[in-house]
């Protein structure tokens, strides 16, 4: 992954883990500490000052479930360089052995079409 967006993922992060505390000190100052202590949900009824807290918990769910769909993806691309680098070099090794055109174009074909 490059650093640009490295960089930019943990910015989310930091900035997700910053709201989560402000809404939870928000919530524990202004608002009776709602949804911060256990509390029985049959209860519970919205107010217009949970908004913070559950804006914040959403951001990091979201947070959380973008992280797990870039850890496959970036898992898939290795995947394919490494096949792609095993192709390389067996096509290399086949051209020292046997320099035959014919060998090296259908290795090439059979890369690409994987």
């Amino acid at each position: 992954m490059k650093t640009n967006k490295m960089k930019i993922w943990i910015g989310c992060g930091i900035f997700c883990v910053l709201s989560l505390f402000l809404s939870t000190w928000y919530a524990v100052t202004f608002n009776d500490s709602r949804l911060v202590v256990p509390m029985d949900f049959k209860d519970y009824v919205f107010r217009a000052k949970d908004l913070p807290m559950i804006l914040s918990i959403s951001l990091i769910c979201i947070y959380v479930i973008s992280l797990f769909v870039m850890l496959f993806v970036y898992a898939g691309e290795k995947q394919r360089q490494v096949e792609e680098f095993c192709v390389d070099k067996m096509a290399t090794l086949i051209e020292k052995f046997n320099p035959n055109e014919y060998e090296r174009n259908y290795l090439k074909e059979q890369a690409k079409s994987k």
